[in-house]
C-alpha cells in the first residue's frame, strides 16, 4: 500500500466538501421518498446503476484506464463488501424509521471516520477540535434513543439500529477508500464498486422482493436522481 497522503484541502476542495455535505443532508429524505415506489434492494440497484454510468462516462471522458492491476482484486472485494452491507442497512433501516431520524443517525459516520482515521491513517491524529466534533455528532444519536426509550416508542428502534450500523460502516468505508485512492484512480474505484455490487443487489432483490410492486411518479424519479 502506498504512503497515504493526508494534506490540507485546498479552497476548491473545501468548497466541494461543503457542497457535498449540504447535499448529503437530503440523502435520507430522498431515499424515503423513493422507497414509496421502489423496495429497498431494488432502489439500491437502480441508484447505483445510474451513478455508475455517470462515473463511467466521466472516466471515459478523462481517459482513465479501468483495467484492474495485480493485487487490486482483493482490495476491491473488501470495499464492495463494506459498500453492500452499508447501503443495504441504510435503505432497509430508512424504510423502517422516519427520514428525520435516519438523517441524524447516519450522521454518526464522521465520529467513526475520525476514529478509524486516527487508527489506520498515519498523521491523521485526533485533536481537541476533532474530538469536540465527534462528541457533537454522537450527541444526536444519544438523544434519539433516549427519547424513544423514555416515551416507550420502540417501533422505529430496529430501523434506527440498522441506520446506526450503516453509519459505522460508512465511516470505515471512507477511511478504506482514502487508502485505496492513493494507488487507484477514484473513477476506476467507483466504476468497479458499482459494477461488482449491481449483480448482488439484483440477485437479492429477485430473492427477497419478487412480490413487491414498482411505481414511478415525478417525485419518486426526482428522489432517485437526487
Amino acid at each position: 500500500m502506498p504512503t497515504v497522503l493526508n494534506e490540507r484541502p485546498t479552497p476548491r476542495a473545501s468548497n466541494l466538501i461543503l457542497l457535498t455535505a449540504i447535499l448529503w443532508g437530503g440523502n435520507s429524505v430522498s431515499i424515503k421518498i423513493a422507497l414509496l415506489g421502489i423496495p429497498p434492494l431494488g432502489l439500491a440497484g437502480v441508484r447505483f446503476l445510474i451513478g455508475g454510468l455517470v462515473v463511467l462516462a466521466c472516466a471515459v471522458a478523462g481517459n482513465v484506464s479501468l483495467r484492474l492491476a495485480r493485487g487490486e482484486h482483493g482490495a476491491l472485494g473488501r470495499l464492495v463488501f463494506l459498500f453492500l452491507a452499508q447501503i443495504i442497512l441504510l435503505n432497509e433501516g430508512t424504510h423502517h424509521t422516519l427520514a428525520a431520524r435516519s438523517t441524524v443517525l447516519i450522521s454518526v459516520y464522521p465520529f467513526f471516520t475520525a476514529l478509524f482515521a486516527h487508527l489506520f491513517i498515519p498523521g491523521d491524529r485526533l485533536s481537541r477540535l476533532k474530538i469536540l466534533g465527534m462528541m457533537l455528532s454522537f450527541a444526536g444519536i444519544v438523544l434519539i434513543f433516549a427519547e424513544s426509550l423514555q416515551l416507550g416508542e420502540l417501533t422505529h428502534i430496529p430501523g434506527d439500529l440498522m441506520v446506526l450500523i450503516s453509519g459505522v460502516l460508512l465511516g470505515a468505508r471512507q477511511v478504506y477508500t482514502k487508502r485505496l485512492t492513493q494507488g487507484i484512480h477514484p473513477y476506476k474505484l467507483l466504476v468497479w464498486q458499482s459494477a461488482l455490487s449491481l449483480p448482488v443487489f439484483g440477485l437479492l432483490a429477485g430473492l427477497f422482493e419478487r412480490d413487491e410492486t414498482y411505481r414511478l411518479t415525478v417525485n419518486i424519479v426526482t428522489a432517485i436522481l437526487y
